[in-house]
């Protein structure tokens, strides 16, 4: 399973480093990710513009990416749904427990 997680601070590192230990991941891709993120196991940034849908939708079929991670402050994560194949999971500061991802 590919994952797009959007978003370049530290709590989209440590989604991405924790999502990445789940073995039906294959590919997690941030965007645009740090420092951080281009050194974990699976992860890698991507020169994408996080406020551009359309662009994120286009990225998300040609990279076959089954779940997107929000977790910048975006206000218009809503309109990523545009992707049939999208399962959006915005994260908030509130967010609490351990990341896992569902069969």
């Amino acid at each position: 399973m590919n994952i797009l997680v959007l978003g370049s601070g530290g709590r989209e590192h440590a989604l991405a480093w924790k999502i990445a230990q789940d073995q039906k991941v294959a590919k997690i891709f941030v965007a645009p990710g740090n420092a951080g993120t281009a050194t974990e196991d699976k992860c890698e940034n991507v020169d994408l513009d996080i406020l551009n849908n359309p662009a994120i939708i286009d990225f998300a079929k040609a990279n076959d990416v089954a779940l997107v991670v929000v977790g910048a402050k975006l206000r218009n994560h809503r309109t990523v749904l545009g992707y049939d194949r999208l399962v959006l999971w915005p994260c908030t500061n509130r967010m609490t427990g351990s990341v896992s991802i569902s069969p």
